[in-house]
């Protein structure tokens, strides 16, 4: 499926925001659900979701057949049609599995983009900084076994206070890695031994796993750049002492960039709101 998708009334930036849609508020109220209006085929297909009541029933992937009892074809304004509808709704889709149609019916309530969006995070707490740490649900079970990079945002009484990119090494031997090169689209990041932190080291059944993190505003550049050029081009470069191991982000960590983007626009917007009351 193309990532050209609607992300659903959530023009948080201009890479998916129509060109008349003005910047949303991190307060504004939408569903937690991204679809997509394909190339080819006849109906809006569902991308992700958060699983807002029974959100979790709907796949990526499904054709989405009736909103609210009322069919709906490619030709409908899905968009239009979700702003127009009551805070509560039922989405109705299909998909195919081993031969048979499944249909399958959800339901998805209105909440605000900063309580839609932190519902798309795990959180754990960092009780020696005072920090709560989120990382997106999505991806958490892929994560344990693979190499990666994961963007994260620190709360901090509840309010984001800063950005992070946390990355993870895993294979048989040691990279010791001593620089990260990460190269999307049009720009080039370097990141230096020196501003790699919360390095460790572990061994582990028929391995090794080395992890470490950059924070702050590096990470936000970084973690803004992803998500604004979703589609682009990408390759991260892990640098040992003597090897090195090369990563491409997959479709799914690339909404993972998008999601952290939002929490961290929206996050900043809220603290912006909430000093001038």
């Amino acid at each position: 499926m193309s990532l050209r998708v609607a992300l659903l009334l959530i023009p948080f930036c201009s890479s998916f925001a129509a060109d008349e849609a003005e910047p949303a508020r991190w307060d504004d109220k939408t569903f937690g659900i991204h679809v997509a209006k394909p190339e080819r085929g006849r109906f809006w297909t569902v991308v992700h979701t958060i699983p807002f009541s029974e959100g979790s029933k709907l796949e990526e992937g499904d054709e989405i057949m009736e909103l609210d009892g009322e069919r709906v074809s490619l030709s409908d304004d899905l968009v239009a049609m979700l702003r127009s509808a009551d805070d509560t709704i039922e989405l109705k889709a299909k998909r195919m599995v081993g031969g048979k149609r499944v249909i399958d019916s959800a339901k998805f309530s209105r909440t605000t983009e900063w309580e839609k969006t932190l519902g798309a995070f795990d959180s754990r707490k960092d009780e020696l900084n005072g920090w709560e740490i989120l990382s997106v649900k999505s991806l958490r079970d892929v994560y344990s076994g693979k190499s990666h990079l994961l963007p994260e945002v620190l709360l901090k009484n509840g309010n984001v206070e800063t950005a992070m990119l946390r990355f993870q090494y895993r294979a048989k031997d040691w990279l010791f890695i001593n620089q990260v090169t990460i190269r999307h689209g049009d720009k080039t990041f370097e990141i230096k031994l020196d501003r790699l932190t919360g390095t460790k080291r572990e061994v582990l059944d028929g391995g090794i796993r080395e992890w470490f993190s950059v924070s702050g505003s590096e990470a936000e550049e970084i973690i803004r750049h992803i998500a604004d050029n979703h589609e682009a081009d990408s390759l991260i470069r892990l640098h040992g002492n003597d090897y090195y191991k090369d990563i491409e982000l997959s479709r799914m960590e690339r909404i993972a960039f998008v999601w952290a983007s939002q929490l961290w626009t929206y996050g900043q917007q809220r603290k912006s709101d909430l000093v001038k009351n």
